[in-house]
Parts: C-alpha cells; structure tokens; sequence
C-alpha cells in the first residue's frame, strides 16, 4: 500500500503542531497503551450504564463549554427552544455546573420567568478532529439553577476561583464588573442522558442520577 507524499506531508504537520502544544507531552505519556485484543474484548463487552456514569462525569470534568437550553416564555416564540453556547465549569463533586450567569441573555431571561432547563456537552478533541463526530460522547443534562448567595464569600471565592481557572477571559464579566448584570449559579444536575458513540458498542440511555452524582 502506497502513502502519498501530501498525504505524509500533511501527517508529519499535525504531530509537529501537537508536539509544539504546552500541553502535548503530558497528555502523550498519559494515554494508555491500547493492543488488538483491548479492542477486540472492548467490541465484544455490552456497554454498562456504570461505565457510561464514569464516562460521563470524565466529559463533564474535560469540557468546559455546553449548550444551555430553555424555552420562551413570551412574545411571538413562547413555546419555542432556544440552545446558546455557555461556559461551564466542574466545581463540585456532585456533578453539578458552575455557572456565570449574565442579565442580558435570553436563556436568562427565559429561566427567570419560569422555563425547564438543560444544559448539553459534546466531546471536543483539541488536535486531531475525529473520523466520525457521530463516534464521539455527548449527554443532556436536565436540572435547575440556583444562584450562589452573595453574601456567601467562601462558596463565591471558590466559584470564581475555579471558573477563572478554566476561562481567564472570564474576568471581565465577573460580578461588580460595572457593564453587566452577573452572578454565579450552579446547575444542579435531576437526570441525565447519555450518548456514548455508536449504538453498537456505546451505552445510550438515561443515567440514574445517583449513579452519575456518586462517580469519584
């Protein structure tokens, strides 16, 4: 079988940009080694909804941007879905969703007059895209929001703390800012849907909350 030159060329540029990446290296050594017969038991294995929990919660502590779902509440798309990317971050150890949540939003402003909300995270790999994004995790998350009291200093620290860890730029927008209405939140997680990949050899189904909030 012969490789082409392009093909080669174009194969030898994207190591060399996942090598230059700070953090290549130490996600490299830290891959586990995978044989023929790993693959094979793995193809062979009916997926467990335990291991779709500690995939799960291994996604929702990876990623940190989802989609946040709600539905109109007035004018003329009451009734309609709405889903608009959100930052996110992993505070807890619960599998609840730290939020930074702005007054000028329409998702806000649906959630405050009385609408249902999810929030949904899809796998993203940060070099390589996949062969197929229909291969890749994903999962709905169903739950409520409710925010961090302000005069809670301890659980506001730690919020911002974390959620600047995962998104710097985040700063500008933090509460007091002076040009937006903001205040932390969590999302806290009531039940869970779960894509593991394809159907074949992926768990695809609820989760048990329990299940989900209990992975270490």
């Amino acid at each position: 079988m012969h490789i082409s030159a392009t093909l080669c060329l174009a194969g030898a540029l994207l190591l060399d940009a996942a090598a230059a990446h700070p953090m290549s290296v130490r996600m490299i050594e830290n891959l586990p080694a995978v044989s023929v017969s790993d693959v094979i038991a793995d193809s062979a294995t009916e997926p467990s909804v335990e291991e779709a929990a500690v995939k799960a919660r291994r996604l929702v502590r990876d990623q940190s941007i989802g989609n946040l779902n709600t539905i109109y509440q007035h004018g003329d798309l009451k009734g309609s879905p709405i889903g608009l990317p959100e930052y996110y971050a992993d505070c807890d150890k619960n599998g609840s969703l730290t939020l930074l949540l702005l007054g000028v939003g329409v998702n806000y402003d649906n959630w405050q007059g009385g609408s249902p909300v999810s929030f949904s995270i899809k796998y993203t790999r940060r070099f390589i895209p996949p062969i197929s994004p229909a291969s890749q995790p994903r999962l709905s998350l169903q739950g409520s929001i409710t925010y961090i009291p302000k005069d809670d200093d301890a659980a506001i620290n730690k919020a911002k703390l974390c959620f600047l860890r995962r998104h710097p730029d985040a700063k500008f927008w933090l509460p007091g800012n002076g040009f937006h209405n903001s205040s932390f939140a969590k999302f806290d997680v009531e039940s869970v849907y779960w894509i593991g990949g394809l159907g074949h050899k992926a768990y695809i189904g609820d989760i048990p909350v329990e299940l989900y909030r209990n992975v270490t």
